[in-house]
């Protein structure tokens, strides 16, 4: 993950703990990223790490639940066909752990494919880009 993939308010791991970005600056000395972020040391809120400490996490169902994606089971032929919806976006799990996003804003049944991503911070940016609204997890 590079630091230009975030915005502030994404969330990332360090070492297994979910924290938020709070700021992103360049070291012009050493030409390294530092991501300012609150969750990571409890008496710390405001811990500075290097951007390559830090971990994407990977979409999962459940962590698209907690987005507030609404899981939809749809019966086609002999398949149960299964995605997770919000307002016009439409997200479905691929078995390579990739979610393929479609989204309109004319209504649910005009959409169009936009993307395959496999990260947390993705959806929140791309989220943000189509709606204006931040996403929110609840972790």
């Amino acid at each position: 993950m590079e630091a230009k993939e975030l915005r502030i308010g994404n969330i990332i791991a360090i070492e297994g703990t979910y924290c938020t970005v709070n700021s992103i600056h360049l070291v012009p000395q050493t030409d390294e990223v530092h991501i300012r972020v609150s969750g990571y040391i409890e008496n710390n809120p405001q811990h500075c790490i290097f951007n390559y400490d830090a971990s994407p996490i990977p979409l999962t169902p459940a962590l698209l639940e907690k987005c507030g994606f609404i899981r939809t089971v749809t019966p086609m032929q002999s398949v149960n066909y299964i995605d997770y919806r919000k307002g016009n976006m439409v997200c479905f799990t691929l078995p390579d752990g990739l979610v393929e996003v479609e989204y309109s804003g004319l209504g649910i049944e005009k959409r169009a494919y936009l993307t395959k991503i496999k990260y947390l911070h993705q959806l929140q940016n791309l989220y943000f880009a189509l709606t204006g609204e931040e996403l929110e997890v609840n972790l």
